[in-house]
């Protein structure tokens, strides 16, 4: 099955907010920034972020457990939140949230498909805007083509991520390991050779 996103979920731009961080840094309320976005898996919690005080009169719009979240600047990057609505996250005007309306697509597999597939690839370069800074608009985030394979493929998929992402873990920690071995093996040479010039003397 292959349709467009805006048919599968419920998209909206992030809250501006009219003050500083650092003035709003107290509350219930927590907010996701650029530099809480984690460099080595695409999962968010809501653990660490920065709490404010909501002063506003509309109803803040709070991430919902699934919530797929777009960074809209720079290179377009996908996180999926494994928080709940209770957490009271938000975030900042550079996100573009995506909430799934149906079961036939996992926001796991959303998530992969915006970082990974070609046609996600192609369908945002060829539709960004910005000379220095590209920028996602919610527009193109919308009309963006959804290739859905079954339940049982897109685990799959994810499967399979998860376990190149173990084998490439165990990878660099062999690669560690040959590293400290011939790094070791290379000093006892340089120590052998200084006892030898030693006993010359």
């Amino acid at each position: 099955m292959t349709t467009i996103l805006k048919r599968l979920a419920d998209i909206y731009t992030g809250f501006t907010l009219r003050e500083s961080v650092s003035y709003l840094a107290s509350g219930d309320t927590k907010l996701l920034q650029s530099k809480d976005l984690p460099k080595d898996s695409f999962t968010i919690n809501a653990t660490t972020l920065t709490r404010i005080d909501w002063k506003y009169d509309s109803q803040p719009q709070y991430l919902k457990h699934g919530s797929v979240v777009l960074l809209a600047r720079g290179e377009p990057k996908a996180y999926v939140y494994h928080g709940t609505e209770e957490d009271q996250v938000i975030v900042g005007h550079i996100f573009i949230v995506i909430n799934l309306t149906t079961d036939d697509i996992d926001p796991e597999y959303l998530t992969w498909y915006i970082n990974k597939s070609s046609i996600a690839k192609w369908h945002f370069e060829t539709n960004s805007t910005g000379s220095t800074l590209n920028m996602t608009s919610i527009s193109t985030v919308r009309d963006l083509p959804i290739v859905i394979p079954t339940i049982q493929e897109q685990q799959q998929i994810l499967q399979r991520q998860a376990q190149s992402k173990v084998e490439a873990e165990v990878f660099k920690s062999l690669l560690k390991l040959r590293q400290d071995y011939n790094d070791a093996f290379d000093e006892q040479i340089l120590a052998d050779v200084q006892s030898r010039l030693a006993n010359q003397i």
